[in-house]
């Protein structure tokens, strides 16, 4: 049997060096995310609350640059939480049955008042 050399040249034996600590790096992280929950949540927490105004321009920025993906995404979780979503919904409402209500007289008030002309005295 022959055995076949693979020629690389320094370039491409370097990324193949890259990306196999790259992935080293991404198992080991995950690893630790999986081992320390609660200190990642802390964190990520401390992050967003110092972070908050970065955080919003690059989740805008994502929005606007993958539309596409972003609606997919949505899609699939609200897919995924829908009976979560209606217990939650449902649990709501029986809690704030009155406000609700409230809500809804005002709204319908103002609906007609706004479709009602205006009279005007003669």
């Amino acid at each position: 049997m022959t055995e076949t050399t693979i020629k690389m040249n320094k370039k491409e034996i370097d990324d193949a060096a890259i990306a196999l600590r790259k992935e080293k790096e991404r198992a080991r992280h995950a690893a630790y995310r999986e081992a320390n929950p609660e200190k990642v949540k802390a964190y990520k927490a401390e992050y967003y609350a110092a972070n908050r105004e970065k955080i919003k321009a690059r989740s805008v920025k994502y929005y606007a640059a993958n539309p596409e993906k972003v609606k997919a995404h949505k899609a699939e979780y609200y897919a995924d939480n829908s009976e979560e979503k209606k217990t939650y919904q449902a649990a709501y409402r029986a809690a704030n049955r009155e406000e609700i209500k409230a809500y809804q007289v005002a709204y319908r008030a103002a609906k007609n008042l706004k479709q009602q002309p205006e009279k005007i005295n003669d």
